[in-house]
């Protein structure tokens, strides 16, 4: 640790509006994502912890599946159309996640930082399935074919659901350096 005067540091929060981009995009549908997910999930059972509390792959889910390669793809570009990087945006991670109605399936209060964006893209989700809930009380209530862009900074969760949904979801980085 570098020798070095000790200052007075004070803290203080901000609430920094951050925007959400949401679409339901029909290209996406025209693959049948939910039975990749239904056969990873025969693959690979066992369900990996973290802040979601239902069933969710390995956060390197497309390293051993390449039939999610062009949803990762179509989700990139739909960033892209969002914002202009200053450099590309490298894939960090991508996991898949099936909440079922009746288990109590949720995910708690969590951001995805580092990340510089975050995607969600519902595949199949039953009606009257939980919005996707924001820190600031907004909620989006996903459907079939929805896909969700936001800052990896934005607190959101997803309240217990009443309804089947199965979605995936990745981060992006913006890749430094060549």
């Amino acid at each position: 640790m570098p020798n070095s005067t000790k200052v007075g540091i004070k803290r203080t929060f901000v609430q920094q509006p951050l925007p959400v981009y949401y679409a339901v995009n029909p290209y996406m549908k025209e693959v049948d994502y939910k039975t990749i997910i239904e056969d990873y999930r025969k693959k690979y059972p066992k369900s990996h912890t973290s802040n979601v509390k239902a069933w969710q792959s390995s956060p390197k889910a497309h390293t051993l599946e390449p039939r999610f390669l062009s949803l990762i793809k179509n989700c990139e570009e739909f960033c892209y159309q969002l914002n202009n990087f200053p450099r590309s945006l490298m894939l960090a991670d991508f996991w898949c996640m099936q909440y079922e109605a009746g288990n109590n399936d949720h995910a708690i209060p969590h951001c995805h930082w580092p990340a510089t964006f975050s995607c969600v893209y519902y595949v199949d989700v039953g009606e009257g399935c939980s919005p996707l809930k924001f820190q600031d009380g907004t909620e989006i209530v996903p459907e079939s074919g929805m896909v969700i862009a936001f800052d990896g900074n934005v607190v959101h969760e997803v309240p217990p659901t009443d309804a089947h949904r199965t979605c995936v979801a990745m981060n992006f980085a913006i890749l430094v350096g060549d």
